[in-house]
């Protein structure tokens, strides 16, 4: 298990590494990108703007979400150690920052408010610790904000008080305005497909003689399905029904989690028990997130199964171990006692003989 997980870190590394050459080469090694899933649009973005300070390194919100969990999931059990986890956790928090996805900084904040909350003993000194670590967090960034790199500035813009260069504002409030837009669009096609969507399959080729301007323009989005919004993602491409059923899915399988670990005693010393507490929490904030903030059902529940999935084979492996009994100790009696009469000598503990 712990090779399986370092190994998925380093993995994670690759696509991180590979976008970060393609900026600095200015697009020269692009042809890298065929190779790993990476964002293009974000990366071309970079590669254009990176001379400004402005470059968005995407996949660093991969890493930095990897980074986290093993700073979290793993138990350090001397100084040094413990300075790993510090470098794991600040080094998590910096890629995510680099990528420059509010969305995602939102969820680390989650992730890490809610396992802080839930592996308390006194929640009062928890809320305390946590929201007193959020105020020194913004009042960092705004007193350093006008020195931070555009991605990190991007990240942080939905702060109140946080500077922000005009160039990085105008990137993230177009962002807002243009979900703003695609969402107008599917508005007014909801009573069309309230009751059969559309399904999931894209026709390209009605598509492909529009000018270039279409392109980037909200309506390709949303003929193109991409929402950004998850509820109309369930709502449009299946109907109301498929809206009702996804739904219930999502809820069901965050509820069953919570509710087993309740029902359970949980040993985080046990990093089976911590990485199912990870898992959980990151997977009920990402169907926050769906709802929420962002989400596109062919994107977001293929994973949403793979972590539902995973949940399940993990509590069969903790509910499979606790009810496991233990060992008994082998039952003692006195043996030699003749020894003991003929000789003196006092008698032996030790199993029972059959």
């Amino acid at each position: 298990f712990l090779w399986i997980v370092v190994g998925t870190a380093v993995a994670s590394f690759v696509p991180f590494l590979i976008e970060v050459s393609i900026i600095i080469s200015g697009g020269a090694t692009g042809w890298l990108m065929g190779f790993v899933t990476l964002l293009p649009e974000y990366t071309m973005e970079s590669v254009r703007v990176g001379e400004a300070g402005l470059a968005r390194i995407s996949s660093g919100r991969t890493l930095g979400l990897a980074l986290i969990a093993m700073a979290l999931v793993f138990r350090y059990r001397n100084l040094m150690k413990s300075l790993l986890r510090f470098v794991f956790l600040a080094g998590g928090i910096l890629l995510v920052l680099l990528s420059g996805f509010r969305s995602v900084l939102i969820a680390v904040m989650l992730i890490l408010t809610w396992w802080f909350w839930v592996r308390s003993r006194h929640r009062v000194g928890a809320a305390v610790l946590i929201l007193t670590a959020f105020l020194l967090a913004w009042v960092t960034a705004v007193l350093l904000g006008h020195s931070l790199p555009g991605p990190f500035q991007r990240a942080l813009s939905f702060l109140p008080g946080v500077y922000v260069d005009p160039v990085v504002a105008i990137s993230a409030d177009a962002s807002i305005t243009w979900r703003l837009e695609i969402w107008k669009q599917c508005i007014k096609h909801v009573p069309e497909f309230l009751l059969v969507g559309r399904g999931i399959v894209t026709d390209v080729i009605s598509l492909a003689w529009m000018r270039r301007e279409f392109y980037i323009s909200p309506e390709f989005y949303y003929e193109m399905k991409g929402y950004h919004s998850g509820p109309f993602s369930l709502l449009l491409d299946f109907g109301l029904t498929g809206f009702i059923a996804g739904t219930l899915f999502f809820v069901s399988v965050c509820t069953e989690g919570w509710a087993f670990l309740r029902r359970s005693k949980p040993d985080y010393s046990d990093v089976i028990w911590r990485y199912y507490l990870y898992l959980l929490i990151s997977t009920s904030v990402s169907a926050l997130s769906f709802y929420l903030i962002t989400g596109d059902v062919r994107a977001s529940l293929p994973l949403f199964v793979i972590d539902a999935i995973v949940l399940r084979l993990v509590r069969m492996h903790l509910a499979e171990a606790r009810r496991k009994p233990e060992a008994p100790a082998p039952a003692m009696t006195l043996v030699g006692w003749r020894d003991r009469v003929a000789t003196g000598r006092p008698a032996v503990a030790g199993p029972a003989m059959m």
